[in-house]
């Protein structure tokens, strides 16, 4: 379980927000990361709102990541790649073909099975989406790259990202240590000459 709070004073609410990051639910058929968002009233402390926060979490690391590719990455990108292949996946695919009009898709899961599905469900996307046998090989292979796994374990070592202009935009529960924090080190700033 991780917890996260914020507050805003104009309107003034404390929003909490709990995720949960289950990977035994998978065997279940249930979704493995569940959220859910309370919203306070500050002066009172009364509930204003309860939200399950699945898709709003979907949507809101998607955007951050969609802003993070509009003004980090060169415009002239054509290779997105995504280490992970469920929810966020879909979510980030759909917010970054908003700001960047990638050519292909790579995409790299720990079941091959899941990659494979991710793929299935994109044939009509318009956009090629190549499974890989290794995250390293999504790495080398994108323009864009985002990192959308629980693991608290990086799917390879820092080596693995090129000197080039891939770039770590999207991460799932970094506080509890996802794969994007130790990806993210070796990002530069990007190479705006091109």
């Amino acid at each position: 379980m991780l917890p996260m709070a914020a507050a805003i004073r104009d309107p003034a609410v404390i929003g909490v927000k709990v995720l949960a990051d289950v990977p035994e639910n998978a065997a279940l058929g249930l979704r493995t990361q569940n959220s859910s968002i309370t919203l306070l009233d500050p002066a009172t402390g009364h509930p204003m709102a309860f939200l399950d926060g699945v898709e709003i979490m979907l949507y809101r690391t998607a955007a951050a990541s969609a802003v993070a590719t509009r003004h980090l990455a060169r415009e002239d990108v054509s290779t997105l790649g995504l280490i992970g292949a469920g929810a966020q996946a879909r979510s980030h695919l759909a917010a970054l073909r908003a700001v960047r009009d990638f050519a292909g898709v790579t995409v790299w899961s720990r079941t091959r099975e899941t990659a494979e599905r991710f793929a299935a469900e994109h044939r009509d996307c318009g956009l090629p989406v190549t499974v890989m046998d290794t995250p390293e090989e999504v790495v080398r292979s994108a323009d864009v790259l985002c990192t959308l796994t629980p693991s608290r374990e990086p799917p390879g070592p820092r080596r693995m990202v090129p000197p080039r202009d891939a770039r770590q935009c999207g991460r799932c529960t970094a506080a509890s240590g996802s794969s994007g924090d130790r990806l993210a080190g070796d990002a530069k700033e990007p190479d705006r000459r091109r």
